[in-house]
């Protein structure tokens, strides 16, 4: 047997520390996690979330860039302003001599009297009849296209209807004089009660014209003139049904009461609102009105007319700044007119007053006007540091403070109606 056949054993029997528990891992290998058997006794602190993937995460930053690129672009494009602005205010202890005038507006403050008329009824059981003349009354207007002066007509001044029947007028009166507009010709006008010259329901008639018999054959006859303002009512002659006297009066003074509670009330809500009403020249005048019929009733009826005389309030105003302020060109409004002490005195006739002396006295409020459309059209595409020279120009201005959207924004918006005004008024 050849000796180079001879297996040695040790050749291929492993060196002593070859033992796989002994190769070294590569560092390029990833370690197997180690799973834990998850039972019913493990402590939730012991149970490891699993990490979420990544891939999910993609869709939701994908909404939150997108909605923050849209806010961006969207505050870009939209601007808009608030300026907060305190409202000049002033009081002033003010006494002051005034003059009406209905005439002429340049002579005085311009007035006109206002009239405005109630009715009440109450129904009475009749307490028996009697026999009775009563002659029809009602309004008319009376128009003066005559002359630009006042024409007078003297007590019982006779109107006739285009049927012949004579009302008259019981007091004298003045009608004013017409005036002219761009070369029209405007007729003074006066409201009176005319009654028929007889009794009967004959002289009871609907809304008609009149003239003027005693001017008949001259220039006025067909220049002054009247119209119905109310039917003629009231004219008879014969039985009518009669309640008793102390019923009578005591119905008369509850509906007297009634229309005087109330009469105040009403004429303000009949004031222009360009003018204003002097409380302290309010006059009521109460009428019975003609008793109506209705079987074994009779209709007890009262009627309450209130005359005032009314300023026209922007004249009033400008008379009152002109005294009390140093600039009174500027628009300037007395908020508290109303509330002034009005001194006078008595007027007696007043449908027929032209001019009167009057003293206001009072604590004027006065507060400044601010043109708010102009105040927007100047701030619009400026810089806010420019703010306080724009405001500058506004005297009706205290103070003011802005804020701009969005907040890094430094110019106003471009546009007026995108600035909105907030007003709040403050007294020196």
């Amino acid at each position: 047997m050849n000796n180079n056949s001879k297996q040695v054993v040790r050749d291929i029997l492993p060196p002593e520390n070859r033992s796989i528990r002994n190769i070294p891992l590569s560092s390029k290998r990833v370690p197997i996690r180690q799973i834990e058997e998850v039972t019913e006794d493990t402590p939730e602190e012991d149970i490891l979330p699993e990490m979420p993937r990544k891939k999910k995460m993609r869709p939701v930053l994908w909404i939150i860039g997108f909605i923050l690129l849209f806010f961006v672009l969207w505050s870009f494009t939209v601007n808009s302003a608030l300026i907060k602005v305190t409202i000049k205010e002033a009081t002033h202890d003010f006494d002051g001599t005034f003059t009406g005038s209905k005439v002429s507006t340049k002579t005085g403050i311009p007035f006109e009297i206002i009239s405005v008329s109630k009715e009440l009824s109450k129904e009475l059981t009749a307490s028996g009849e009697e026999e009775v003349e009563r002659k029809a009354s009602g309004e008319i207007v009376i128009f003066n296209k005559y002359s630009e002066k006042p024409q007078t007509l003297i007590t019982n001044t006779r109107f006739e209807t285009p049927l012949g029947l004579i009302y008259r007028i019981r007091e004298s009166i003045t009608v004013p004089g017409f005036t002219k507009k761009e070369g029209e010709v405007i007729p003074g006008q006066l409201k009176v009660k005319v009654y028929a010259d007889f009794p009967g329901e004959e002289y009871n008639v609907a809304l008609t014209d009149f003239t003027v018999p005693g001017f008949k054959g001259k220039p006025q006859f067909s220049t002054i003139f009247a119209r119905s303002s109310t039917p003629m009512t009231g004219g008879l002659i014969g039985k009518v049904k009669v309640v008793d006297e102390k019923a009578l009066g005591s119905a008369t003074l509850e509906l007297q009461n009634s229309l005087s509670s109330t009469i105040r009330d009403s004429v303000i809500t009949e004031v222009p609102e360009n003018f204003i009403l002097i409380p302290q020249s309010l006059k009521t005048n109460f009428e019975s009105l003609p008793q109506k019929n209705t079987g074994n009733l009779v209709e007890v009826r009262e009627k309450i007319t209130a005359s005032g005389i009314i300023l026209s309030r922007k004249s009033i105003e400008k008379a009152i700044i002109g005294k009390v302020s140093e600039t009174p060109e500027e628009d300037i409004t007395v908020s508290n007119i109303e509330t002034l002490t009005f001194e006078f005195e008595e007027i007696k006739d007043m449908q027929n007053l032209k001019s009167f002396d009057f003293k206001l006295k009072g604590k004027a409020r006065l507060i400044w006007n601010l043109d708010e459309e102009a105040l927007k059209t100047a701030i619009a595409g400026h810089s806010k540091s420019e703010l306080t020279l724009i405001l500058s120009n506004f005297g009706a201005i205290q103070e003011a403070v802005s804020s701009i959207k969005p907040f890094w924004k430094r110019n106003f918006p471009k546009k007026p109606e995108n600035i909105k005004i907030e007003k709040s008024s403050g007294a020196n």
